[in-house]
């Protein structure tokens, strides 16, 4: 993670270390780095593996939505804890 690159499996092709997206990388800066498993989209112009950037992330069987309510913002940690703000109950 000191390199902030991870690799993707696409098919039977492994890619070389590549970086991820995140929401802020300037003034403000995010760490969210993603998960063994995690499904992700690989951007790759002009389809070459080796210039491709990684877009976290995409719901899975493994890794389910933590809300379905669209009022909702919801972040759910590894250890189960759970951070919720409902715009519509105006409640956190």
């Amino acid at each position: 993670h000191d390199a902030h690159h991870v690799r993707v499996q696409v098919g039977n092709n492994l890619t070389n270390w590549r970086p991820w997206t995140t929401t802020r990388a300037g003034d403000a800066q995010t760490w969210w780095p993603p998960s063994l498993g995690e499904q992700v989209i690989l951007l790759s112009p002009e389809g070459n593996f080796d210039h491709g950037v990684i877009l976290p992330a995409v719901y899975s069987d493994q890794f389910v939505p933590p809300s379905t309510d669209p009022a909702h913002h919801t972040t759910r940690y590894r250890d189960g804890a759970l951070i919720q703000y409902d715009s519509v109950a105006h409640t956190l």
